[in-house]
């Protein structure tokens, strides 16, 4: 029923979905995101369909990058991830 919404995950207890449950609305805010995103590049002279298509395929690729880096051996913490793409000193990819 769910798996649209990614890859299922098995919890240990309720104390666990306790935690999991209330991640879920974020969705809607997820959502806003990339409208604010694609209406931002749209005002600067971006196509909207251009600009929709641009912005799904960035964060569709930042989710897969978040489950796993392609070649490393285990998913990266996010922390991980930040420094990849925004590197130590504030410049991307350094």
């Amino acid at each position: 029923m769910f798996a649209h919404l990614g890859q299922p995950v098995q919890l240990k207890d309720a104390e666990e979905m306790s935690a999991v449950t209330p991640v879920t609305a974020l969705m809607a805010p997820y959502y806003q995101l990339l409208d604010s995103v694609t209406k931002w590049m749209t005002a600067g002279g971006v196509r909207q369909q251009a600009a929709s298509v641009f912005v799904g395929s960035l964060f569709h690729a930042l989710s897969v990058d978040a489950l796993k880096v392609q070649g490393a051996p285990r998913p990266l913490l996010f922390e991980e991830l930040q420094l990849i793409y925004h590197g130590p000193h504030g410049t991307l990819g350094t």
